[in-house]
């Protein structure tokens, strides 16, 4: 994991990195006094410290030991993504029943800078003339044994909208997918994380439409990330009833047989297909046919 040319990286140095690196440096003066320079201040610079080392590895590929040195482990680093995956899926959920509450009357007890943006949006959301009628909605496909929650359902006259809550860091950076597409029937969808939450809106509507006679004409992804800096992102989606066809398609063809299995986060702790939920999909990668 540490032979990449973007190794060390400051968010994966070891606690112990400065007094390692003088370690194994000491007495080597040829070509890292830069490098020890930086690591001898009263308060080292982390990111600085592995610029250095980036280019002195660049330079003399038989310093890339120092990259390893200076890093966690690779045990260390899965530990820390799962860490993080964690915090995270709670900070979501948290956040989306935060929405919920507001939204049927309720309050909560933090001003936090994703609510604050949310309650911007629901300001100019209602401008538009729109107006909230449910929220957390579970929608089922009888025929494809597929299931969903749609987080809020708004009107405007004879118009339906889908809204999402998203707490994506950096939402827009994901609508690139660098050439990438998904498989059949979706070879013609970019790999990226946004095309997935455009295809997983796109499936409600299609569910909507097709066993409750809810014609949807607006899809709306809204990302309530803290660095969003107070600017709630709303993503207007791409309404394209062949994406639900296509991934009800997929769906019927891999033979999955569990409701919850597409959409693992409807799956609470007692329920019985939790494990066959996170043995047959974590996410929606199985109904995106991720390569």
């Amino acid at each position: 994991m540490h032979r990449g040319k973007n190794w060390p990286r400051p968010e994966y140095v070891a606690h112990n990195m400065v007094q390692e690196l003088q370690r194994l440096l000491e007495g080597d003066v040829s070509t890292t006094v830069e490098l020890m320079h930086l690591l001898s201040g009263r308060e080292v610079d982390v990111a600085a410290v592995c610029r250095r080392l980036r280019d002195l590895i660049w330079m003399h590929p038989g310093y890339e030991y120092l990259a390893t040195a200076a890093s966690l482990s690779d045990a260390q680093i899965l530990a820390k993504w799962e860490r993080s995956r964690r915090v995270v899926a709670a900070e979501g959920t948290w956040l989306h029943a935060k929405c919920e509450c507001l939204l049927n009357g309720g309050s909560v007890p933090i001003a936090s800078p994703e609510i604050c943006m949310f309650l911007k949006f629901v300001q100019r959301f209602q401008a538009e003339g729109w107006t909230f009628r449910r929220t957390e909605w579970a929608i089922y496909a009888e025929a494809e044994d597929l299931a969903g929650s749609i987080d809020a359902v708004a009107e405007r006259g004879s118009d339906i909208c889908l809204v999402d809550w998203k707490r994506t860091k950096q939402l827009l950076s994901e609508d690139c997918s660098f050439g990438r597409h998904l498989k059949y029937p979706l070879q013609d969808v970019p790999d990226a994380g946004l095309w997935h939450y455009r295809v997983q809106l796109n499936i409600y509507a299609w569910i909507l439409r097709r066993y409750y006679e809810v014609v949807v004409t607006d899809l709306r992804i809204v990302c309530l990330h803290p660095d969003n800096v107070f600017s709630p992102l709303a993503v207007t989606m791409l309404r394209d009833f062949a994406f639900g066809a296509a991934a009800v398609k997929v769906r019927r063809t891999l033979g999955i047989t569990y409701k919850c299995a597409v959409f693992p986060d409807m799956c609470s702790e007692g329920s019985e297909n939790l494990e066959a939920c996170k043995g047959r999909a974590a996410s929606l990668q199985i109904l995106m046919c991720l390569p």
